[in-house]
């Protein structure tokens, strides 16, 4: 066949408002909705109802002298957040916000920090 080897996601960087993270591991979650199958007239799965999904991004960094400030990280709201994957494609979530409160952990563990906001858009 003529088919030619196409490059999956690998990595992702994270940005905040420009700043890169220094991500160690991403996962990212685009939103939009999940759809409900509903059993109307005694019949199942011949209809459904759609429940909005936020986005959601959980980025580990590791916790640098220069990286950023407990802070900073506390008041992470409405900020730009872009997901950008290596293989050509990147995602944006406007007005993000950080949800858990984080903890910091030894040997390199680094911090998770949550992320969720509206739907993301495909940049």
């Amino acid at each position: 066949s003529g088919d030619s080897m196409a490059v999956a996601t690998y990595t992702i960087i994270v940005k905040i408002n420009g700043q890169t993270l220094q991500g160690t591991s991403v996962s990212f979650t685009p939103g939009g909705f999940t759809r409900e199958s509903k059993t109307a007239a005694g019949k199942a799965g011949r209809h459904f109802v759609r429940i909005p999904q936020q986005s959601m991004c959980s980025v580990t960094i590791l916790d640098l002298p220069d990286g950023p400030s407990l802070d900073e990280m506390r008041n992470w709201e409405n900020v730009t957040l872009v997901a950008e994957c290596d293989n050509g494609k990147a995602y944006q979530i406007d007005n993000a916000f950080v949800v858990n409160a984080f903890e910091i952990s030894d040997e390199g563990g680094g911090i998770q920090l949550d992320f969720e906001g509206p739907e993301a858009t495909e940049l």
